[in-house]
């Protein structure tokens, strides 16, 4: 797949948000991606702890090629150091497998 989207839907107990990726061309025939959805682009803040996260990744003519849902823990991270970066940031991922292709 070279080109397509990546849909995101992040749910903790008081709601969701969700969000989508375009995913454009990468030359040379990647055997891997990586997205980063922001919580500007979910809409809302989620606090740390456990969140259910839902990932459907289509093709150009946004037929699913892979889906999967499992919980994530979301964690401080701080990249400079809490010295530099205050309260930090709030982070967690999700990888897909070959076992959720569709």
């Amino acid at each position: 797949m070279t080109t397509g989207s990546l849909a995101v839907e992040v749910c903790d107990a008081g709601d969701c948000a969700s969000a989508t990726t375009r995913l454009g061309r990468v030359p040379g025939g990647p055997v891997a991606r990586e997205a980063v959805v922001t919580f500007d682009e979910l809409g809302r803040d989620f606090e740390t702890g456990e969140v259910t996260v839902t990932v459907r990744l289509s093709d150009a003519r946004d037929a699913t090629v892979a889906m999967a849902e499992r919980p994530v823990e979301l964690t401080p991270f701080f990249p400079n150091g809490a010295s530099c970066d205050g309260d930090g940031y709030v982070s967690g991922q999700l990888r897909m497998t070959t076992a959720d292709r569709r």
